[in-house]
């Protein structure tokens, strides 16, 4: 139990460095989007542990965003399309495990790979997917 008065990103920040014996072989960090701050992401990643936190919808009316200049758009649902030259949006599939790899679904037969920097938005793009 924690207090109303106190925010859950600094009581998850407290549990996770007073904790650090329970935590030792811990890998990954789960929490809803109460949680959800680039902060506590990166604190997280620091301890050597992944966040698994659900993003929280704070883009106001916008539905998706461009990634860089590519044909590729994001959305805070940690879905990836691309863009054809007709305007139509394909669903990509999450591909990696090593990194943010995404491609077409195989009855697209198309093998392209699109690669994603985490540095982007790493609320949206996690290191494993969820």
């Amino acid at each position: 139990m924690t207090p109303a008065s106190k925010g859950e990103r600094e009581v998850a920040e407290e549990i996770l460095t007073e904790s650090e014996i329970l935590l030792r072989n811990t890998k990954a960090v789960m929490a809803d989007k109460g949680y959800d701050s680039v902060n506590l992401r990166k604190f997280i990643e620091e301890k050597g542990m992944i966040a698994v936190i659900p993003p929280r919808h704070m883009w106001g009316e916008e539905d998706s965003r461009q990634y860089k200049d590519y044909p590729l758009y994001y959305n805070q649902d940690e879905e990836v399309f691309y863009r054809t030259e007709d305007f139509q949006l394909i669903l990509l599939v999450y591909k990696g495990t090593d990194s943010l790899r995404y491609g077409f679904h195989p009855k697209y037969n198309d093998n392209r790979i699109f690669r994603i920097n985490r540095s982007e938005d790493i609320r949206i793009f996690p290191k494993v997917s969820q």
